[in-house]
């Protein structure tokens, strides 16, 4: 049976699969030791249940790369400039420039990331983001991020709880790890795999990660 099907069934019953009729896939209940429960022998429709995992009946992705520009470092207090996230072919499901609420300008973030305040006047603020954020987070079997206690501070206090994500190995710890502990930037270790990008734009940043 696919993956998750398990979870339609309580303790003590099996399952196989039935031929599938139309667009609906059907499984058999039977009980293992009894022939008299009024589950046995009922046919139950699993199909969306089977594509779509346990994200609400919407599909998953395999692999969510996140990235952020923000206004600093400090959660709470900085906000977020940009958002970009890619799966796993590298398909970009967000990239959004954001509008800060409670800052006008950001001389030192700007040094890094280049993103002027001019550049996102107009913008929408990350929090209106944030619903669409969560969603495609949610959607994924793995979020990545690198040195991804950035990425998750900053989710943590746009209300979005990374403890409620399924997160993969940071690659930062990852490398790392390899590397006798010693922990490089994201340029660091894409000039390692003769990586070329453009650093702190977000969706470049992701397609970094991901490759």
């Amino acid at each position: 049976l696919p993956l998750g099907v398990n979870a339609v069934f309580p303790p003590g019953k099996t399952a196989r699969r039935a031929a599938p009729a139309g667009n609906t896939l059907l499984i058999m209940v039977r009980e293992k030791g009894g022939l008299s429960n009024e589950t046995d022998g009922c046919i139950i429709d699993v199909r969306g249940f089977c594509k779509n995992g346990r994200n609400g009946g919407k599909n998953m992705t395999e692999l969510a790369v996140l990235d952020f520009e923000t206004t600093g470092l400090v959660p709470g207090h900085d906000e977020v400039l940009q958002v970009a996230v890619v799966d796993e072919t590298g398909a970009v499901l967000m990239n959004e420039y954001c509008c800060p609420q409670r800052h006008t300008a950001w001389a030192d973030a700007q040094r890094v990331n280049g993103i002027a305040p001019q550049e996102v006047c107009g913008k929408p603020p990350f929090e209106a983001l944030v619903p669409r954020l969560q969603e495609i987070l949610s959607g994924a079997r793995q979020v990545v991020a690198y040195n991804d206690g950035f990425e998750k501070a900053f989710l943590d206090a746009y209300g979005i709880p990374s403890r409620g994500l399924r997160w993969g190995e940071d690659p930062m710890a990852a490398f790392a790890r390899q590397m006798g502990g010693q922990k490089r930037s994201l340029s660091a270790v894409a000039s390692f795999f003769d990586y070329e990008f453009a650093a702190h734009d977000a969706l470049a940043d992701v397609r970094a990660t991901l490759y």
